[in-house]
């Protein structure tokens, strides 16, 4: 530790940022509670020098439940865990191809949720990612993702030998259930 503070705000956005190196900062929470739509911007400038925003921080937008749509800037490579824990008003979000992690528990309780869009550079979704999103119908995962696939919105990995995920609005008349020498327990799936 150097004992410089690594934290700024983005006075043009209003946004808590942390710098992590000479050129990136993540997004982090403030005390803001952000309401209606936000568009992260890809860079911002903390103390006169441009930084690319690569990170959305655990718990950034955490509790924001008034919080409607969210854009996020190709740049950003990582979705923290909790980063949207909570945000029960949002109704859209967009993952831009260039994600390639998604962290627990990032979408939790986002009950307004009615579908997600996987693009082909995620490579890891942690435990919990959707878990409550009630109104959740559908997971659709880009058909070039090395490691997962969906099949009527249903989140699976990519050979569909496990589910990952079921969203809990959805309709799905069949599913593929993957052949196990061992039970599955159904509510995990949830």
């Amino acid at each position: 530790d150097n004992g410089s503070d690594n934290s700024g705000s983005d006075n043009t956005y209003g946004l808590t940022c942390n710098i992590i190196n000479s050129t990136d900062v993540e997004i982090i929470a403030g005390t803001e509670k952000y309401t209606g739509d936000i568009v992260i911007p890809s860079q911002v400038i903390i103390s006169g020098k441009t930084y690319n925003v690569t990170k959305i921080g655990e718990r950034a937008f955490a509790w924001c439940s008034n919080l409607k749509n969210v854009y996020i800037p190709d740049s950003v490579t990582s979705i923290g865990n909790s980063a949207f824990c909570d945000c029960s008003s949002l109704t859209s979000i967009n993952i831009p191809v260039g994600v390639t992690s998604i962290g627990n528990s990032a979408f939790y309780d986002c009950s307004s949720l009615t579908s997600i869009i996987i693009p082909d550079s995620v490579t890891s979704i942690g435990e919990d990612a959707f878990r409550n999103c009630y109104n959740l119908t559908e997971i659709l995962v880009d058909a070039a993702n090395p490691n997962y696939s969906s099949e009527n919105g249903i989140l699976y990995n990519k050979d569909k030998s496990q589910i990952i995920y079921i969203p809990q609005a959805n309709n799905a008349t069949s599913i593929t259930i993957p052949q196990a020498d061992t039970l599955i327990d159904v509510s995990e799936l949830y």
